[in-house]
């Protein structure tokens, strides 16, 4: 009744249809509440019988489609809900921890009772060492993969710092198309510096002396066989780091090393020209400057209270031993310098280097391809004696010129100097020594230069003979 008094225009067919509706809602309510307890029971969802989990039953939404069981090798289902009966459950070990120091995650790592139960299982054998050939140092490895044991040889590297193995063997091993690899953040790159695609890890349980671990493994597109990092070298008992050296002489450790610092004393003696003051290569070295740079004069640079001291005494000592002189007439170059501290020495000493940053845009570099490691590594297949030596304030050993070392001159609060040898700081201050050098060392059998280190090393099939 309410209804039809509110209702504007009223007719008497518009009354006749609205008493119409109002009988057929009293017979047939519908709520809120009832649609949406129908739409709840439309969208209940089942128990996957193929993942063991709560979803809606559509195509497409089991995760389990298109995976491998790890129980029976069937498609399409978990091995929580695989209704093969399991295998009888193998004797537990306990495991060895074995750690990775430069990652969160770890090549070796404890067991679970789960995985024990996989087939995935190592035991290692005989140890082949193939180095003197050229080869890699081997280790027999029998895995068990498909109810059948299989023989592998596998590779130790002690330069390596995780264990790796190529796509292409797991494939084979497994006898799987697509193995399911876990989640890697390993981003790896060989000894030249390129970059090892890492396409994820796979973990294997492997047996050593009665103890069981699951070593990790970078599966990497690379054609390559199982690699074993130092780490699982050194854990497995592979590789055994000596920190001591024992000789079998009737003298005690003391009287062997005093019978060599007598030695090492007897070669100074003999070349005390050598080791005393600052030695200095043969000739003299002109500085090339572009001649369109125009010269430039630095303002002086103020230098601490603090440090005037030791500045004085240090510049008192390189007049003395005669690697700068005063400077009293005019130069067209003059730089600043910078005061760095010793750090190698116990005393509170300075080291003055030039900070010529005009200079060093007009200077004409002498190009010069620098030695690599790389390429010393093959001359080093034999060596098995090594001795290093380090040019002691390797650049003051390069005499300059007249003109070069007006070049050079610097301010500081007691006057102008000008360097007679090659300062710290000459953007081509690094090929001039480098070529100095080499010049020095050529034709000289078992000495490599590598910046300004030498290694001396001796060669020979055997210990006497290197």
């Amino acid at each position: 009744m309410a209804r039809l008094l509110t209702t504007p225009n009223l007719t008497e067919a518009k009354a006749v249809d609205l008493c119409r509706a109002e009988e057929i809602a009293e017979k047939h309510p519908v709520t809120v509440e009832s649609l949406a307890v129908n739409i709840v029971k439309k969208m209940k969802k089942n128990k996957c019988k193929f993942c063991g989990d709560w979803h809606e039953f559509a195509k497409g939404v089991c995760p389990a489609l298109g995976k491998n069981c790890k129980r029976c090798g069937g498609k399409n289902h978990f091995e929580r809900v695989c209704n093969v009966e399991r295998k009888k459950q193998k004797k537990r070990f306990k495991v060895k921890k074995v750690c990775d120091e430069s990652s969160d995650s770890d090549e070796a790592d404890q067991e679970s009772e789960s995985e024990l139960e996989s087939s995935d299982s190592a035991s290692i054998g005989k140890i082949y060492d193939r180095s003197n050939s050229g080869g890699h140092v081997l280790a027999d490895l029998d895995v068990f993969i498909g109810d059948n044991w299989q023989p592998v040889r596998c590779e130790l590297d002690t330069g390596a710092n995780t264990s790796l193995v190529g796509q292409d063997w797991l494939i084979k091993m497994t006898q799987q198309d697509c193995p399911e690899l876990l989640p890697s953040k390993y981003h790896l790159r060989n000894f030249g510096g390129g970059h090892i695609p890492v396409l994820g890890e796979v973990k294997i349980p492997c047996r050593r002396n009665g103890r069981k671990y699951k070593l990790i493994l970078q599966v990497v597109d690379v054609k390559h066989g199982p690699l074993w990092s130092v780490k699982v070298c050194k854990h497995l008992g592979f590789v055994k780091f000596c920190n001591s050296v024992s000789f079998n002489t009737p003298q005690s450790e003391q009287d062997f090393l005093n019978i060599h610092r007598i030695k090492a004393q007897q070669i100074v003696d003999r070349h005390k020209h050598i080791f005393d003051g600052i030695g200095k290569f043969s000739g003299v070295v002109s500085l090339e400057i572009d001649p369109e740079v125009s010269p430039s004069i630095q303002p002086p640079r103020r230098v601490p209270i603090a440090l005037r001291g030791k500045l004085k005494e240090e510049l008192r000592t390189l007049d003395r031993e005669g690697v700068i002189v005063k400077e009293t007439r005019h130069t067209e170059w003059v730089s600043n310098i910078v005061l760095v501290k010793r750090k190698e020495q116990a005393t509170d000493s300075i080291r003055i280097c030039l900070d010529p940053i005009p200079l060093n845009k007009a200077l004409k570099r002498p190009h010069l391809q620098f030695t690599t490691i790389d390429e010393i590594l093959p001359e080093l297949g034999k060596a098995k004696v090594f001795s290093t030596a380090d040019a002691r304030k390797g650049f003051w050993h390069v005499v300059l010129d007249e003109d070069s070392s007006r070049l050079t001159t610097f301010w500081t609060p007691f006057g102008r100097y000008r360097w007679t040898r090659l300062p710290f700081g000459i953007a081509s201050a690094p090929e001039i020594f480098q070529m100095k050098l080499q010049e020095v060392i050529q034709g000289l059998p078992g000495i490599e230069c590598i910046a300004d280190d030498l290694l001396i090393y001796g060669s020979g099939d055997t210990l006497k003979e290197a």
